[in-house]
Formats: structure tokens, sequence, C-alpha cells
């Protein structure tokens, strides 16, 4: 399984999911983390339209995104591509710990239903 995390810096996990510059990437093996890696978040093209695609490439051949918050329409075309949208009120845990909580099971986590990252959009 490939698991991405949000992260505005590279290093922790993302409140919001649509303010994402980069997202830590994790190969996971069973409950075993074999590998974690950063991708930057490539700018959209000037001309792009208003979305989350530049997003969406950034994370191509992930199966799940966990983050803080995240919006129903971001969450609508990460399932279009076959990415399960995952949210955790846990947000500011370490991402390895993340990882190792929802992969032992106590992370506290959902499938999105409505933003929780209290910021507007």
């Amino acid at each position: 399984m490939k698991l991405a995390i949000a992260s505005q810096d590279g290093a922790s996990m993302s409140r919001h999911f649509g303010r994402s510059s980069s997202f830590i990437v994790y190969d996971i093996d069973g409950q075993k983390i074999m590998s974690r890696h950063v991708r930057a978040v490539p700018a959209p093209a000037p001309d792009a339209p208003h979305g989350h695609g530049h997003l969406l490439d950034a994370i191509e051949g992930c199966d799940t995104v966990l983050c803080g918050g995240m919006g129903t329409h971001a969450a609508e075309e990460l399932r279009s591509r076959g990415i399960n949208p995952l949210v955790t009120l846990d947000s500011t845990l370490e991402p390895d710990e993340a990882v190792r909580r929802l992969l032992i099971g106590t992370l506290s986590a959902g499938w999105v239903t409505a933003c929780n990252c209290k910021q507007s959009h």
C-alpha cells in the first residue's frame, strides 16, 4: 500500500489537503513501513482550471491520503482517481507516529464527510 500524508513543509501533517505543498509518501507492506519519501507538489499551470489536479498528480500511485481536513470536493476528486481520502483529528502527530497508529488501528481517523480544518475556503 502507498499512503500519502499531506504536508505544507515536508515534515509535518497538514491540517488542510488543499494547502499542501508536498506529500510524505509511505510504502507499506502489511504492518511495516518499507520506505518513506517526500514528493513536492508542482505549481499549477497558469491557465489550469481551479481545482486540485496538481495535488492529485503529486500522489499518483497512492492508495490513501491522510490529512487533518479536506473539503468534500477534494475528497470526491480523490475518490474519482481511486485514492481513499482519510482525515484525522490527530493532525499534530508526527507523520511516522500517525502511520504507526493507523496501522495498529489506534489513529482517530475517518472518511471525509465535511472539512474540519476550521479554515475558510
